[in-house]
């Protein structure tokens, strides 16, 4: 094992918001555009997609 002590990013004792206006914004314009897009797929082609993963991925890429 290592010598060093570990010190967190993130302190422990620090207050965090974690519902922000920005993420709620971003959630519903999500939710509008991929739940559009998988209804029309799912109309289209009779199969619709898992529509979590693409959004995650959005998100994170945006809000970072």
């Amino acid at each position: 094992m290592s010598d060093k002590k570990f010190v967190p990013f993130v302190p422990s004792d620090s207050n965090m918001v974690e519902m922000t206006l920005r993420a709620l914004i971003l959630g519903l314009i999500m939710a509008v555009v991929l739940g559009a897009a998988n209804a029309y797929l799912g109309l289209k082609a009779g199969m619709t997609i898992a529509a979590t993963y693409p959004a995650a991925v959005i998100g994170m890429a945006i809000l970072k």
